[in-house]
């Protein structure tokens, strides 16, 4: 419910009350004023009663004594012409005398009775008169004040329902409301925090303002606290992945030159068995080129890629990779479902399987089993709900080791930044990786839960939604064709300079050379009007690939410019390609990768 919802109700409730108890004292009050009225006026009746009779008593005595009908029924119509009686009977010690009621009358609910004295002697009783008073005649003379007694009481009521009105608008709900009020412009973050209503000071709304400022200081610190540890986690992020980018670069670059002058000597070698030799050096260098990969996709700024990716090869591929520093008596026992595939970023899904598998292993340091299964689970929205993923077909990617464990505490924290079970000596830990595995499943819109117990081992399992894209069909060497025209080439490594030169002059391009960004600038200035292409490096000295395609632009915006870099397809190469340039080339790259980027760029009209 909003803030102002619960003022609204607040002050309703509160009106309410106030107006169901003022009404209540209003009815209560007009119930005992007509009952306080009707006993008055029966006791004024009794009392003037009380007097007739006393007027008639020596008639009535009289006719008692000697037992005279004709006296006591005349000493009955006597009382009867007061307009307060309805009924009168006269009895005597040997019984009835006379007895009269008026016919427009109707008795009231009590009588009035009188002893009638002796005559003779005022401590014989003689007989009795019984007086009925009139109902009507009494109704009559309450009506002729009770509603102005009514209408005090009513006035009374609403001068009381007020004062109760104002004192609980001013002691409760005005405070509650400053409250809510408050409530509207508070940040635990900012240190704004509540006042005490004036007057409260200790009463239970101050108490209430004293706990919600605690509350709110815990808050603000709970706040300092986590940005700290984020601002700390993004600057460690971002120096490894700076660290693993230049890394990446620095290899590809001495990637690029093996690959170019094997390519070119694949060419040109007549001998099958060298053929296969520089094959081999080829796909090394490509399994080079792919581990690069994973260390830019580390450190990546950029969008992910999203492809189908096969879970069971990707399982394999890690498997291959981390074999060599498993211990000789560790079993790794492989149960993986043919053809189930997802749909993700490659690179990230081999981080999200090493980053299980090292932990595995690691959990085993004198061996044990590490199980690795895949197989595709249909999952019902209760299940998923939790997660915040909808139901459907998922992909069960699930890591078992026969390990340590871990206690209840552990695995509450376990995903947390910066959080390693790994506390024995001879062990380290960033505490990173599986912080990252979390946020790149969550990326890929799955979850992962985790079962451990201390001394029985540990199991991860990871839900990513079965994928819907094709698989990438594989890539079949061709002959590069035959191209013509200037080609540019800006690159400060002479050796990926000599490549590229050899590798166009082989595919039929001329070829102008320059070894930073200014002297690329100056080289498109003089030959703009004759360039095919330029194939522009990002990282040089004097001035850098970004810079120089600025420039170019402003000179020539119809030349195409192929971006050549090692990083990848980080946040300024998107940038680049935002602004105009032709396309990439990622670093190492082969010649008939080099010859297809000449070949599909444009120069505009």
């Amino acid at each position: 419910m909003s803030l102002p919802r619960i003022r609204s109700s607040l002050v309703l409730r509160t009106t309410l009350l106030v107006l169901g108890v003022a009404l209540g004292i209003g009815l209560a009050a007009n119930e005992i004023v007509g009952r306080l009225a009707r006993r008055y006026e029966a006791a004024r009746t009794q009392e003037r009663i009380q007097g007739l009779i006393e007027v008639v008593q020596p008639a009535a005595a009289a006719a008692c004594f000697v037992g005279d009908r004709r006296l006591a029924e005349e000493t009955v119509k006597g009382l009867l012409n007061s307009p307060s009686i309805a009924a009168v009977e006269i009895q005597a010690s040997e019984g009835a005398l006379a007895a009269d009621r008026h016919p427009d009358r109707t008795p009231a609910g009590f009588e009035v009775s009188r002893p009638v004295l002796s005559p003779f002697s005022r401590e014989q009783v003689v007989g009795t008169i019984r007086v009925l008073p009139d109902a009507g005649e009494a109704a009559r003379s309450v009506a002729r004040y009770v509603w102005i007694m009514r209408g005090l009481a009513l006035a009374m009521a609403v001068v009381l329902g007020l004062a109760l009105s104002l004192t609980v608008m001013r002691t409760l709900v005005q405070p509650i409301k400053a409250l809510s009020d408050g409530l509207d412009g508070l940040d635990a973050a900012q240190g704004t925090r509540l006042e005490v209503p004036p007057g409260h000071d200790h009463d239970e709304i101050g108490r209430l303002v004293r706990n919600v400022n605690r509350a709110l200081d815990s808050e603000a610190e709970r706040r300092r606290l986590e940005l700290q540890v984020q601002q700390a986690h993004a600057q460690k992020l971002s120096s490894l992945g700076s660290l693993a980018g230049g890394v990446a670069h620095d290899f590809n670059n001495m990637l690029a030159g093996i690959m170019g002058y094997a390519d070119l000597l694949l060419q040109e070698e007549p001998s099958p068995r060298r053929q296969g030799h520089l094959r081999a050096i080829l796909s090394a260098a490509g399994r080079s080129s792919a581990l690069t990969a994973k260390l830019l996709a580390f450190g990546r700024r950029g969008k992910n890629r999203a492809e189908a990716v096969d879970l069971a090869a990707a399982v394999a591929e890690c498997l291959a990779m981390l074999r060599p520093s498993m211990h000789p008596d560790l079993q790794v026992v492989p149960r993986l479902e043919a053809g189930l595939s997802i749909d993700g970023d490659p690179a990230q899904i081999q981080q999200v399987l090493v980053n299980l598998c090292i932990n595995a292993v690691e959990a085993m340091p004198d061996g044990g089993q590490l199980t690795i299964s895949t197989r595709s689970v249909g999952l019902a929205e209760a299940a998923t709900a939790l997660h915040g993923v909808p139901g459907g077909i998922y992909a069960e990617l699930r890591v078992t080791d026969t390990g340590r464990g871990m206690d209840a505490e552990q695995v509450q924290r376990i995903f947390e930044p910066f959080f390693t079970t790994k506390t024995l000596k001879g062990e380290s830990g960033t505490g990173l990786g599986l912080s990252t595995v979390y946020g790149i499943v969550e990326t890929h819109q799955g979850y992962i839960e985790v079962a451990s117990a201390a001394g029985v081992g540990s199991t991860f399992r990871v839900y990513l939604p079965l994928g819907k894209l094709a698989p990438k069909a594989p890539d079949h060497e061709r002959d590069p064709g035959r191209g013509e025209g200037l080609v540019l080439v800006v690159e400060d490594e002479p050796i990926l300079q000599d490549v590229a030169r050899a590798a166009l002059e082989g595919l039929g391009y001329r070829v102008e050379t320059a070894g930073n960004g200014r002297a690329g600038v100056d080289a498109f200035r003089a030959h703009r009007g004759r360039l095919r292409a330029v194939l522009l490096d990002l990282k040089m000295p004097v001035m850098g690939g970004r810079e120089a395609f600025v420039q170019m632009q402003r000179l020539d915006d119809s030349v195409p410019v192929l971006i050549c870099t090692g990083y990848g397809e980080n946040e300024e190469v998107q940038d680049l390609l935002s602004s105009g340039a032709a396309g990439l080339l990622t670093k190492p790259y082969r010649v008939l990768e080099l010859a297809e980027a000449i070949e599909n760029v444009k120069v505009k009209a």
